[in-house]
């Protein structure tokens, strides 16, 4: 077992117990989740966008400044993936600064502009991570026209199923939620 800021788990590399070994693929690739918590007990000097800003492990950086990087993604959803990562460490999007936040977006928005100009972008979908590497990062995944991607299949299937989901929150509920955030 390990133990970490988020928890006690077991170990990601097992000294086989198979109680506590982790399943693995043909290969001996572990699966996803311990994938996923190997890179959760990670610290700032074992973050591998922290090396990357440290200038300790190679990127195909599109874009510098003083508090943020954008570089490819390693396995891209489509052409001109980007990862838009602030250099100060921060695991959760929502842990940001708000000055933080303002510096990321912008740089988001500048990257967006290249994209737009280097290809032919249809649109540029956006989203906030800090699970998989604990480290905040923003997609800028562009649709280029002509050119499918595995991304845009997903949204749809996720649109799809929002949009034939039951609400399982009453109208009042609805409101009792939208009033505690406005208050908070």
């Amino acid at each position: 077992m390990v133990k970490s800021p988020r928890g006690t788990h077991a170990a990601p590399y097992s000294s086989g117990n198979s109680d506590t070994e982790l399943p693995k693929h043909e290969g001996g690739d572990y699966i996803i989740y311990s994938f996923i918590l190997k890179y959760s007990l990670m610290d700032e000097q074992e973050c591998i966008f922290c090396r990357i800003i440290r200038g300790e492990l190679p990127a195909r950086k599109v874009y510098e400044d003083e508090d943020v990087i954008g570089l490819l993604d390693i396995q891209p959803f489509s052409r001109g993936h980007v990862l838009v990562i602030p250099k100060k460490h921060v695991v959760w999007f929502h842990e940001m600064s708000e000055e933080l936040t303002c510096k990321v977006f912008k740089a988001a928005n500048r990257i967006c502009q290249k994209m737009k100009k280097a290809y032919d972008v249809e649109y540029i979908d956006l989203f906030a991570r800090g699970m998989r590497i604990p480290h905040v990062h923003i997609f800028l995944i562009p649709t280029i026209k002509e050119e499918k991607n595995a991304f845009d299949m997903f949204v749809n299937m996720f649109s799809y199923v929002q949009e034939n989901l039951k609400n399982p929150f009453t109208e009042k509920e609805m409101d009792e939620i939208a009033e505690k955030i406005r208050e908070a």
